[in-house]
Parts: C-alpha cells; sequence; structure tokens
C-alpha cells in the first residue's frame, strides 16, 4: 500500500485551518478538509443523511466513516492527477481527530508535523457566528453547538495530539497572511 506524507493541521472551530491551508503554496501541498468532504456528502444517501446528523449536533463523524471517507477522497484526487505522493505533501485538516483516528491513518499516512492554530474561545464565536451569516453554515450558528464544538476539541483532539514530538503551535490572531507567513515559516524551520 502507498504511505502519503502529511501535515496535520489542527484547531478549533474557527481557528483559520482551512484558510490557511488553501493558502499554502498548491505546487507543494495538498489541503485535505474532512469538513468540506462531509459537508458535500449526499444527503440522499444513508450515510450522506447520517453524516448531516452528526455535523448539525455539533458531533463527530464516526472513525471508521471519516477515515474511509479520506482514503476515497485520496485515491480520487489520485487517479485525476491533481495529487502526486511524490510532489505533495497534504495538509489534513480535521482529521485526527483523536487517538483512534490517529492510529487508523498511521496504517497509509506518515504524520510529518502537527501545527495547532491557536486563538480565544471568544474570537472563535465571533468568527464562527459571522461565517454562519457569510456561508448559511448551521453548525455555526448556534452558540450552544459552538460551545461543544470547542470543548469536543480541547477534551477530543488535543489529548490525541499530546503524544507527537513533532507538535507546534501557531497564534492564528491576525490578518490571514500574516498567520500564513508564520506558519510557512514554522514549516520550512522546523523541516531542516
Amino acid at each position: 500500500m502507498e504511505r502519503y506524507k502529511a501535515i496535520i493541521l489542527i484547531g478549533p472551530p474557527g481557528s483559520g485551518k482551512g484558510t490557511q491551508a488553501k493558502l499554502l503554496p498548491s505546487d507543494r501541498f495538498i489541503h485535505i478538509s474532512t469538513g468540506e468532504m462531509c459537508r458535500s456528502a449526499n444527503t440522499k444517501t444513508k450515510i450522506g443523511k447520517q453524516i448531516k446528523e452528526f455535523i448539525d449536533s455539533g458531533n463527530f463523524i464516526p472513525d471508521n466513516i471519516m477515515v474511509s471517507l479520506l482514503k476515497n477522497n485520496l485515491d480520487e484526487l489520485e487517479k485525476s492527477k491533481k495529487y502526486n505522493p511524490e510532489k505533495h505533501t497534504l495538509i489534513l485538516d480535521g482529521i485526527p481527530r483523536n487517538k483512534s483516528q490517529i492510529e487508523m491513518i498511521k496504517g497509509f499516512i506518515d504524520i510529518e508535523k502537527i501545527v495547532s492554530l491557536k486563538i480565544s474561545d471568544e474570537e472563535i464565536k465571533k468568527r464562527l457566528l459571522n461565517r454562519s451569516k457569510i456561508e448559511g453554515r448551521k453548525d455555526d450558528s448556534n452558540e450552544a453547538i459552538i460551545t461543544h464544538r470547542i470543548e469536543v476539541f480541547k477534551t477530543q483532539t488535543l489529548e490525541a495530539i499530546n503524544s507527537f514530538d513533532n507538535f507546534f503551535e501557531l497564534e492564528s490572531d491576525g490578518m490571514a497572511e500574516e498567520v500564513n507567513k508564520r506558519l510557512l515559516n514554522l514549516l520550512e524551520k522546523s523541516s531542516n
């Protein structure tokens, strides 16, 4: 089985993971957002309906479903020639979220680095409520669900990454371009 190299980009919802991943040079990095994969799931299928229910309640998708979606997405990207494992490093946004997912993806992904975007809970709520108005995302429109998502991130994801030596934190307050310069600098420094 082919092995993929990846940088894990983690952070609470609204910390800027997707924005930062999309700003990285596309000739070196391929952004994989499990959130986007899940939001675009066909809700006319049984699995699509289940995924929507999990998202709407602010809960994570079961591990086996997430890892399966990831594998399928990587296969599709490779077949379409948009992703070359020899040339690109994956930027994983939204996976792994817990110890179980880490163990599952280690079977086919080499985790080079983990970068955690740091931001205050107050700023997260402000960003997500604004994003719900702009993008119409139901999972961003309810403060109770936002608070739940933040707590799930803190108790599951942060706990899961404690076992990694190649873990880095990056403040994500500020203009997106400024944060991205710091992210690129961190990725380049830490790869030497």
